[in-house]
């Protein structure tokens, strides 16, 4: 039984495909599921192209910003790919553990904050 395995990005989506030679079903995952389905696919890989994928360099800056590294690594000359790899490599640091929970927490209320039609009229972002 041999399976073969590929992987390839298409546009914002990641198709995943499993061929099985006796079985001639395929099946595509979106990056959601990839993540659901604990894939041996590196975590930083697939933050990597959460934050390309979900974010402008504008808010990848503000995610600097609230972890100080704005002026450390003069942000306003890199690139995106830079600044997402400057963000994952703070995050994943396990001193910082806390203020990116913290982060990850107020970036989730905001997002709930603007959903609701009332409050979200206060929230300026």
């Amino acid at each position: 039984m041999e399976d073969k395995t590929d992987n390839r990005i298409e546009n914002e989506n990641i198709t995943f495909e499993v061929y099985d030679s006796s079985i001639s079903d395929e099946f595509e995952c979106e990056l959601d599921d990839l993540i659901s389905a604990n894939f041996s696919i590196p975590h930083s890989y697939l933050e990597t192209i959460d934050y390309f994928k979900k974010y402008t360099v504008k808010k990848l800056l503000l995610i600097c910003d609230y972890y100080s590294l704005t002026k450390l690594y003069h942000m306003n000359k890199k690139t995106k790919d830079q600044i997402i790899n400057i963000i994952i490599l703070f995050e994943q640091d396990p001193d910082n553990q806390d203020i990116v929970n913290k982060r990850r927490n107020m970036w989730y209320f905001i997002g709930e904050l603007s959903k609701d039609k009332f409050m979200k009229n206060y929230v300026l972002w």
